[in-house]
């Protein structure tokens, strides 16, 4: 019999395998991705994520504040999704706030090929800040953009398609008939990344690339205009709420809840439980695995309580549930600078002890990986022999608990926003327990080679 461990273990596997594997059929380049898993799940009700993207109501802002300080946490590197307590705006505010840059001329077409393609990555929007009544012109991404960020998650969508059926076909490679109807079923899908792609390309894929390309091939020749317009466009999206100010990150689509081509069935039986090598568990675990016992009990939503767990029965376990994936945006960041290497830190201003990351695995630094996308699970369904003594002493302390949590799920939980209260539970039945509501079971997070690593190539001030 397959331990605890083994069933989290392959689980988290086949999530990873389809949401964060690369795309071998169009090789479109993906940065490294470390998924963050959350143990067990945190609840969130769609009510929390009622806020405009740019007008908004007074209650909505505040909103906006909690899932926007949420969604930028960034985590420790290794177990499971816990507060570094550092933020990712912190961390981006460090970086462009004084940095070193390499002295160097620019030409004056130069200047304007900037201009020009800023322009197109960028419009200027009016937006009233509901609370003072102000209104300010706020940079927000051009059509371009979205167009671009709309195109690219359909392509992902496509790329999950395959990667989700490719599991399928691998977790029953020697049941009769698969390798037939694989056979039939890889050429429609590999075709439906193609056509993505198509699609991407057409919404002016490369047109958004190349001016992304130029301002960091212009960065690199120490382009003060770019920093100094990425630090007054972090300036203006600061907006201020009961819980303090807070920069606006949204997520994308919007009421995504709502869309069911976003969400992926995904099922795993006892049949496909196995044992995960450790150096597959670098990508969602840190190589450091989770506690052995899949329920745990008396964990809260901040994830900084201690809990304890309770032995489950894995003889006859399936685990059952939707999955989506939904990117996060911010309009204020330009992640491309922790990737850049024509800027340094002021030594007399930061340490070496506040570089971000040593590009290492596992990394050290104030913040190696940062969330890019949420992961969230839903409609969750639990089977699992009720009848043994294991699952009849554990289901005695389960029925018993505020808070309850089977692997990265959570099952009840009882959590607070300073606007909203909200109970999220299970239901019990005779094959187990189904859990009904939505929740971010984990974060997709892009690593942070070293940063900073300056060039020394480049003309550095003495």
């Amino acid at each position: 019999m397959y331990t605890e461990k083994d069933v989290v273990d392959s689980l988290l596997q086949r999530i990873y395998n389809i949401v964060a594997a690369p795309d071998t059929v169009t090789n479109i380049p993906t940065a490294r991705a470390h998924l963050s898993i959350c143990m067990p799940g945190i609840p969130l009700n769609p009510s929390a994520l009622d806020f405009g993207f740019t007008t908004m109501s007074a209650d909505q802002v505040e909103r906006a504040a909690d899932f926007s300080e949420f969604a930028n946490i960034v985590p420790l590197w290794g177990g499971s999704w816990r507060p570094s307590g550092r933020k990712l705006t912190g961390e981006y505010k460090k970086v462009i706030d004084q940095p070193i840059l390499p002295v160097t001329e620019l030409s004056a077409a130069e200047k304007k090929k900037y201009e020009e393609a800023k322009a197109l990555l960028w419009v200027n929007q009016k937006v009233q800040d509901p609370l003072t009544g102000r209104v300010d012109d706020i940079p927000v991404p051009s059509i371009w953009q979205q167009r671009y960020d709309e195109y690219e998650k359909l392509h992902r969508n496509a790329v999950m398609d395959y990667l989700d059926a490719q599991a399928k076909y691998l977790a029953h490679i020697n049941e009769p008939g698969q390798p037939e109807r694989w056979a039939q079923l890889k050429p429609i899908l590999e075709n439906s990344i193609r056509t993505a792609l198509s699609k991407w390309e057409a919404a002016g894929k490369r047109k958004v690339e190349e001016a992304r390309g130029l301002i960091g091939n212009l960065d690199g020749r120490g382009l003060q205009a770019s920093w100094a317009d990425r630090r007054a466009r972090f300036d203006t999206y600061k907006k201020g709420a009961q819980v303090g100010d807070f920069w606006l990150t949204k997520y994308y689509p919007n009421k995504f809840w709502e869309d069911a081509a976003g969400w992926f069935s995904i099922l795993l039986t006892h049949n496909e439980v196995h044992t995960v090598t450790e150096n597959e568990q670098t990508s969602w675990g840190g190589g450091g695995g989770f506690s052995a016992g899949l329920w745990s009990v008396g964990a809260d939503v901040s994830h900084d309580s201690q809990k304890s767990r309770i032995t489950a029965d894995t003889s006859a376990v399936q685990v059952a549930f939707e999955l989506a994936q939904v990117p996060l945006l911010r309009g204020w960041l330009d992640a491309e600078v922790f990737e850049s290497r024509s800027w340094k830190f002021d030594s007399n201003l930061v340490s070496a002890s506040e570089n971000l990351s040593d590009g290492k695995i596992p990394p050290s630094g104030t913040m190696p990986m940062y969330p890019t996308a949420m992961l969230l699970a839903r409609n969750v369904k639990i089977a699992f022999d009720k009848t043994s003594t294991v699952s009849t002493t554990a289901m005695e302390t389960i029925r018993g608990s505020v808070s309850v949590g089977w692997g990265p799920f959570s099952a009840r939980a009882n959590y607070y926003h300073h606007w909203d209260k909200s109970t999220f539970d299970f239901v019990e039945d005779a094959a187990g327990i189904s859990i009904p509501g939505m929740q971010v079971i984990g974060f997709i997070c892009r690593l942070v080679e070293t940063c900073p690593n300056p060039d020394p190539a480049l003309h550095w001030p003495t």
